[in-house]
C-alpha cells in the first residue's frame, strides 16, 4: 500500500484526534511523531506529527478534514 503524506500537525494530540476521526469513518492511516515539524523541539517546544494515509484514502480524508 502506497502511503502519502496527508497533513503536518503541530502537536501529537491534533494528530491523534485526526487518526481516531479519520478511523472512525473507515480510514486507515499512520501517524509518524516528530514529523515535519520535529526541528521545533530542539526550540524547545513540543513536537508534531505527520499523519500518511493510502492514496486512495486520500481525496476522502482531506474533504473530512475539512483540508480542501
Amino acid at each position: 500500500m502506497e502511503l502519502t503524506l496527508l497533513k503536518s500537525f503541530s502537536s501529537i494530540a491534533e494528530a491523534e484526534l485526526a487518526r481516531n476521526f479519520l478511523a472512525s469513518n473507515g480510514i486507515k492511516c499512520v501517524m509518524q511523531k516528530g514529523g515535519k515539524n520535529a526541528s521545533a523541539a530542539y526550540l524547545g517546544e513540543v513536537a508534531g506529527a505527520d499523519l500518511y494515509v493510502s492514496e486512495k484514502d486520500l481525496e476522502q480524508a482531506n474533504n473530512l478534514l475539512d483540508l480542501n
